[in-house]
């Protein structure tokens, strides 16, 4: 493990906005997301559903190819309609598409009828308990969009493990910034960044129905316009291997280190993941988020070098 820590902890009182960026997510997190139960697939939807709902999507294919095409990845038509484990599958990635949604609860489909009643009814009881889950309330998706929507997803977190790894890059980063820049710059990152990250995530999955929530996005902004703002400065990181002496400890580096270590993962995970589908980390989210902190570092160093020029 290897973090940025150009400023001693024990220099706190510094820090405000850093400070106050990390209660509202642990204060939201303790609030709403403490307790979070899953409403999801497997309440609702019965493996049968899912298989169902798997042929129906091929059906669907068939019957409307150009429909299909605006919303289903390449992959969708390999798959085997005879293999139960595909559709059963197909019918997980299915489910989370509003524009699916919407075509199994308006009839549409042939086959065994007591099978498509099940699963228009689990559907409709699935949008239901959407509207009751944190996750859907707070989180940002392409059937949730309200302008609200774009500010809480990035303070909700999913779980305990997801909150600290968030807030513990949120803290040493935003540390770095607020000293070098101030304030008022950090919590122009924090959110502009989220709001950028949550348009590329929304720009890849706009059918969704999964929400995206945490402060990923805006961390990963925070990242790119550190090492990117200041890139010749080279700042104290904490390294650590094992509790033993010379494993662990303080380094001097230069800033740009941050994006091998921290951002490349996020290009090589949305490079790796096939077409549609949405795994647990928002890469998508990460980079869009980079992208932004990487603009946001330019502006800066012009801005900079144009004050620079009216004082000669």
């Amino acid at each position: 493990m290897i973090l940025a820590c150009p400023e001693s902890p024990s220099l706190w009182q510094r820090f405000p906005v850093t400070w106050s960026l990390l209660a509202v997510n642990v204060f939201v997190f303790l609030l709403f997301f403490l307790d979070i139960s899953d409403t999801g697939f497997t309440k609702i939807f019965r493996p049968a559903d899912l298989r169902t709902a798997g042929r129906l999507y091929l059906q669907l294919q068939k019957v409307s190819p150009e429909a299909f095409a605006e919303v289903a990845p390449p992959w969708v038509s390999e798959l085997d309609v005879n293999d139960a484990d595909q559709m059963e599958f197909l019918g997980v990635y299915a489910l989370r598409d509003r524009f699916f949604l919407k075509t199994v609860q308006s009839g549409f489909g042939e086959g065994d009828e007591l099978a498509l009643q099940n699963l228009r009814a689990a559907s409709l009881s699935f949008e239901e308990t959407l509207s009751d889950e944190p996750l859907h309330r707070f989180g940002l998706s392409g059937s949730r969009q309200r302008t609200f929507a774009w500010i809480t997803y990035q303070f909700a977190h999913a779980g305990w493990l997801h909150l600290l790894s968030n807030m513990v890059f949120l803290l040493f980063i935003g540390w770095a910034i607020e000293s070098l820049f101030g304030g008022s710059v950090l919590l122009t990152i924090y959110l502009a960044g989220g709001i950028g990250g949550g348009m590329l995530f929304l720009l890849m999955n706009p059918f969704g129905i999964t929400p995206m929530v945490g402060a990923s996005g805006s961390v990963s902004a925070m990242i790119a316009f550190y090492s990117l703002a200041e890139p010749r400065r080279r700042i104290r990181y904490y390294y650590f291997l094992l509790p033993m002496k010379d494993l662990q400890g303080f380094i001097y580096l230069p800033t740009l280190l941050i994006w091998p270590l921290y951002l490349v993962a996020d290009v090589s995970g949305i490079l790796s993941m096939p077409a549609g589908l949405v795994s647990g980390v928002a890469y998508s989210a990460h980079v869009g988020g980079a992208v932004f902190g990487l603009l946001a570092a330019l502006h800066w160093r012009v801005y900079k070098h144009l004050r620079s020029s009216m004082r000669v």
